[in-house]
Parts: structure tokens; sequence; C-alpha cells
């Protein structure tokens, strides 16, 4: 549609700290007015990791995300006052039609926590580490599973105390 965009969007996480996201939002409804938008990522699985407002240290992320890129994007005219909200929605029987939202409120509280999480993996990249923090239900679905192997769990063990990913450990323990 005429709002899409194939370039990346700039979003700030807190004064001075942009990040540049691409991605694709499967839906986004906007009030008649166009002061407001509700973002819907649809997911076919059961929704039970995820819980209301959580970013799961790191690991949900997403629908904050897009609300930033659709405030930037759609709503440029209300700045920080973009009336976004966003909600994961499980579309099969087998995940119970559940939905799981992040309202704006979340989202001004935990700019904080969203830009230290940005910034623990693009610092990683940076230096050329990338994390893995194995969860057996995860993994158990993971499309890169076959890349870590067997093991992953003994060897994360191994390396929890290694001071290359001693910030990204702490970060994603401490953010719920």
């Amino acid at each position: 549609d005429a709002a899409s965009t194939a370039r990346p969007v700039g979003v700030e996480m807190v004064p001075g700290a942009a990040l540049s996201i691409k991605g694709r939002i499967d839906r986004v409804d906007l009030t008649a007015d166009g002061r407001a938008a509700r973002i819907t990522d649809y997911k076919t699985g059961k929704l039970t990791q995820y819980k209301d407002d959580e970013l799961r240290g790191g690991t949900a992320v997403q629908l904050p995300l897009y609300m930033l890129a659709v405030a930037r994007l759609l709503l440029p005219q209300t700045g920080e006052g973009a009336e976004v909200e966003g909600r994961y929605l499980s579309v099969t029987r087998n995940g119970g039609f559940k939905e799981v939202g992040f309202s704006r409120e979340a989202l001004a509280a935990r700019r904080g926590d969203l830009a230290r999480i940005a910034n623990t993996f693009a610092n990683g990249v940076a230096r050329g580490v990338f994390f893995a923090y194995p969860d057996p239900k995860v993994c158990e679905w993971c499309d890169y599973r076959l890349a870590c192997g067997e093991g992953r769990e003994a060897r994360f063990t191994r390396k929890r105390a290694d001071l290359t990913a001693a910030d990204f450990i702490r970060m994603r323990e401490e953010i719920s």
C-alpha cells in the first residue's frame, strides 16, 4: 500500500540514540482521524510464552519496535504523543485465538529497557559476538536449532562466566 516503504526506518530509542529497523508488519489499523494506530502481528502457535507489556529479556521486542516505526511513519504529526498499541494475535484453534498486547503506556515506561536491549545486541555485533541463550521450550521450535547443535545448553552453561557475554547475560536476566 501507499504507506509501505522498503527503506529502513530510523526510530529513536531514547533521546540521542536511534536504531534503524526494517521488517514487515502484518497489520496496521488507523483511526479515521489518523491520530492513533493498532499493530497486529499474527501468530499461528500458542502464545503461552508471551505476557502483556513484556520484553522477555530482549526476545519480545517486535511489537514495541513496530510501534515506534508506525509512530514515526504514519503518525508523525502526533510525535511522542502518538496513540499506538500493539498485539500478538493467535489465529489458530490450537493457539486458542489468544491475544497478548503491548500498550502505549508500557512503551513509554520501557523505552530505557528497549534501548538497553538494542545497545546490548548492537555492541555485541560490533565486537563480532553473537549471543545464544538456549531455552528448551524455544529451541524446540527454532528454525536455527540445527546450527546450534546438540549440547547447546551444556556449552552455554560453561560460557556463562565468559566476560564477553556478561552484558548480554545481565540484560537477558534483568529485563522482563
